[in-house]
């Protein structure tokens, strides 16, 4: 399946907890400076109800579902960029909790293209992906808010790069903004 790639800005200039705070994604504008970490909960809430709105909009509209699972040779579908936020939000969620719990766990590769293909997310339903998005956000949301100052510096191991659970919120969201920028763009003018 085609997929469309995420830089998530390891760069040069970065905060004491290790995130690149003046990275701005070209194929979003999301800004890591732009969202402070006490509003973390309420920015990825609101990613899940954009997710919603836009997934029940357009299948709600005639032709949306056929909308919604248009994909190109290069480009996942709407319902795809979709399904892998609900994936990454959820995965993120895990990692979270598991970094919180122990101290600089491994975390489990997670291989969204796999997953894409195994989980056939363009013949997902969207009403229930959309409820899925927004429960995971929900549930993102509820951890963060449950998190101090020392949760967010606690870290985890993957592939042998150190990343912390304040990283792995930044990322999360940023994954919700820029997936749904890519789901807009591949979804036919003529849907709403």
């Amino acid at each position: 399946m085609p997929g469309n790639s995420l830089t998530l800005g390891i760069g040069n200039v970065t905060d004491q907890r290790g995130i690149n705070r003046s990275f701005t994604c070209a194929g979003c504008g999301f800004a890591h400076a732009g969202v402070p970490d006490s509003d973390m909960a309420a920015a990825i809430t609101d990613a899940g109800r954009q997710w919603q709105e836009l997934l029940s909009t357009v299948a709600d509209h005639p032709g949306g579902l056929d909308a919604l699972a248009t994909m190109t040779a290069s480009n996942w579908s709407a319902i795809a960029h979709a399904c892998h936020v609900r994936d990454a939000v959820a995965v993120a969620t895990r990692r979270i909790e598991l970094a919180v719990l122990a101290d600089n766990p491994p975390f489990s590769p997670w291989d969204p293209q796999e997953e894409a293909t195994q989980a056939v997310y363009v013949h997902q339903h969207p009403h229930a992906v959309a409820d899925d998005i927004e429960a995971s956000c929900v549930t993102l949301a509820r951890t963060w808010q449950r998190l101090g100052a020392h949760e967010l510096q606690r870290t985890g191991q993957l592939g042998g790069q150190s990343l912390r659970v304040a990283e792995l919120g930044q990322r999360a969201l940023h994954d919700a903004r820029h997936h749904f920028v890519l789901a807009q763009a591949v979804i036919p003018a003529a849907a709403p």
